[in-house]
C-alpha cells in the first residue's frame, strides 16, 4: 500500500481497517477485531475517495463500500471481467473503473454506472478539475479525453508499458512513466 492510502485508511471515521490479501475491521477505540470481509478474497489493490467517504477495493472482483464498512458494497466489476484500473474523481463522485473491454464511470451516490465507453485502458487518471483524463491501453497507446470519451488528442510518444500517469496540480502537463524507457511530459494545454 502506499504511505497515503496507509494514512488514509488509519485515520478513517471510527473504525480501522487492515489490508493484507483481505479487509479486516477493526474498533478504534480499543483496537478488538470488528470483522473480516472477504477473507477468501485476493485483494490486490484499494483507494479511499478524497472525501473519505468511500472504499473501492480490487481482487477477484471490484467493490466500493461507504465509510465506515457495515455491508458487502456493490460490485462494480464482476469476476466475469478483467478488470484493469480505477480511480476516483478529484471530488469523489465518481468512480473510473477499466475493464479489458470498456471504461465505466459511476456515480458513487446512486451506485450505478452513468457512463459506459468503449475505450480498453491499462491506467487511468482524472484531471485535477475533473472535467477529462488520460488513460492508457495495455498497448502502451495513451489518450487524452472529455469525460463523454470524445478523445481530445493522442499523446505521441508515450513511454514503454506506461506504470504511472500523473498530472500537474493546475492541469497543464501530464507525465508519464514508463517501466523502461524512462518518463515523458506533455503540454495540454488547449
Amino acid at each position: 500500500t502506499s504511505d497515503n492510502s496507509q494514512q488514509n485508511l488509519n485515520t478513517i471515521r471510527e473504525d480501522a481497517l487492515a489490508v493484507d490479501e483481505q479487509l479486516a475491521s477493526f474498533h478504534a477505540a480499543d483496537g478488538t477485531r470488528a470483522g473480516t470481509l472477504y477473507g477468501d478474497w485476493a485483494l490486490l489493490a484499494f483507494s479511499v475517495s478524497p472525501d473519505q467517504t468511500r472504499l473501492v477495493l480490487c481482487g477477484g472482483e471490484a467493490r466500493i463500500f461507504t465509510l465506515p464498512v457495515l455491508d458487502d458494497g456493490v460490485v462494480v466489476a464482476d469476476r466475469s471481467e478483467i478488470f484493469t484500473a480505477f480511480a476516483f474523481s478529484p471530488d469523489g463522485k465518481l468512480l473510473a473503473v477499466g475493464t479489458s473491454k470498456e471504461l465505466r464511470l459511476w456515480d458513487v451516490n446512486q451506485g450505478a454506472v452513468t457512463s459506459t465507453l468503449p475505450l480498453q485502458t491499462d491506467l487511468f487518471r482524472f484531471s485535477p478539475d475533473g472535467t477529462e483524463f488520460v488513460l492508457s491501453d495495455i498497448s502502451g497507446k495513451m489518450q487524452r479525453c472529455k469525460l463523454d470519451g470524445t478523445v481530445i488528442e493522442e499523446l505521441a510518444d508515450a513511454p514503454t508499458r506506461p506504470q504511472s500517469i500523473v498530472w500537474s496540480p493546475d492541469g497543464r502537463r501530464v507525465l508519464v512513466v514508463g517501466l523502461t524507457s524512462g518518463i515523458r511530459i506533455w503540454d495540454v494545454r488547449d
